[in-house]
């Protein structure tokens, strides 16, 4: 009869509870007699696609395994207070809603192959992500960009999932005679921080045989000396990013000014304020890239 709860002593040394649910039993949990001791039912890991609604509620288990690289905007729904663990085939994003999908960074959540979350149901479709568990906690590549067309902004975005960036690479300009600058995002880019004492930067630039050095206080962090870009290699580390705290750049830049002569830049600085990021932009003060190349790698944390 559906509802009914049974024992099954077979099996020397252990206790089976079952329920039955009018269709099938379902093992509730072992009882150990030999070791004194109680195991709930074993969670076996169970395949859920990833989609813009990936229902994990529905799935009869507490591990779920995401399949696919489908961005991910809602778990479904079961009862408040329900606890599912789900483990990444793939890179994907799942995506932050301050009412349906609360994340721990309060922004879209990168997801790299072998992580996890731990999840709570909130109840009526909405869930809150506890923990994201990194597969490891080394230097990750996050993307590869090819600069083709002209665009005078290059945007990379979706990084609260990182304390530490890492850019490298070149890139090419066309009448761009204000050098590459950056500015970052506390809103995934809604929004790039570009008041007129935001960023604080130490330059020192090596042009033949000049050399020159100067504090500044500005509306973007230099990335590349000011006299403009034909061809300029590029390695930056952003640290503190998405730390409460100011988000320190390193850069070093070496190449081609407009002038055609060999440029060498270094510079230090800082996002004078205390705010969590999310995202940042590289950007020229007049002109657009015409080429290039970037990887960005992030440090998780």
């Amino acid at each position: 009869m559906a509802g009914t709860i049974w024992e099954d002593t077979s099996v020397a040394g252990e206790t089976r509870l079952w329920f039955f649910d009018g269709s099938q039993d379902i093992l509730v949990a072992v009882v150990d007699t030999a070791n004194d001791r109680i195991e709930l039912a074993p969670q076996p890991l169970v395949d859920v696609a990833s989609a813009a609604t990936t229902d994990i509620g529905a799935a009869k288990s507490r591990n779920i395994r995401a399949t696919g690289t489908a961005t991910i905007a809602s778990f479904g729904t079961i009862r408040a207070g329900t606890t599912k663990t789900v483990y990444f085939a793939a890179a994907l994003t799942v995506t932050y809603n301050a009412t349906s999908l609360i994340t721990p960074t309060g922004a879209d959540l990168l997801i790299l192959a072998g992580d996890s979350l731990d999840l709570v149901s909130l109840g009526s479709g909405n869930w809150r992500v506890l923990r994201h568990v990194r597969a490891s906690s080394a230097w990750q590549q996050i993307s590869k960009t090819t600069i083709s067309g002209s665009p005078s902004l290059i945007d990379f975005t979706n990084l609260g999932s990182f304390r530490e960036l890492r850019l490298t690479g070149w890139v090419t300009g066309s009448g761009a005679t204000g050098g590459i600058q950056l500015r970052v995002s506390a809103n995934n880019g809604s929004s790039y921080d570009s008041g007129a004492s935001d960023y604080t930067q130490q330059v020192i630039t090596a042009t033949a045989a000049s050399l020159s050095a100067g504090t500044a206080t500005s509306a973007s962090m230099q990335v590349s000396a000011s006299a403009g870009v034909t061809r300029m290699s590029i390695e930056a580390l952003l640290t503190g990013f998405n730390q409460a705290t100011r988000t320190a750049a390193h850069v070093h830049c070496y190449g081609g000014d407009n002038a055609g002569l060999v440029t060498e830049t270094v510079i230090g600085g800082e996002r004078n304020s205390g705010s969590a990021h999310n995202a940042f932009r590289l950007l020229l003060a007049a002109g657009t890239f015409s080429g290039g190349e970037l990887i960005l790698e992030g440090l998780p944390g």
